[in-house]
């Protein structure tokens, strides 16, 4: 018997049987426009650069370049301060050498 769905009715007493749900892949959060590595970074700003500093680039996509220039920019500086965070000076002392944390100056 067909319920208000359209669906066959199933008795109390019949046992239902699940159909698995297809399994959904973890999604990374990396950004696909990321660098794969700080020297990456580099040499794509490098190359942006020279592209910028030709007359002949149209200005449309001059300002595509230059906001990808500047998120490789602010990408490089997160990681340069994630780094630096991390540095330590080796200093002379009476006794030898001291670690301590590097600072800006």
């Amino acid at each position: 018997m067909n319920n208000l769905f359209g669906n066959e009715e199933t008795k109390p007493d019949e046992e239902k049987t699940e159909v698995p749900k297809k399994q959904k892949r973890p999604r990374k959060k990396t950004k696909p426009d990321e660098p794969k590595s700080f020297e990456d970074a580099i040499d794509e700003l490098e190359k942006l650069v020279e592209r910028l500093e030709d007359p002949e680039t149209p200005l449309e996509e001059s300002v595509k370049i230059f906001e990808r220039a500047q998120f490789l920019a602010k990408w490089c500086m997160n990681i340069l301060e994630k780094i630096e965070g991390k540095l330590k000076l080796l200093v002379p002392t009476e006794e030898g050498f001291e670690l301590e944390d590097f600072e800006e100056e």
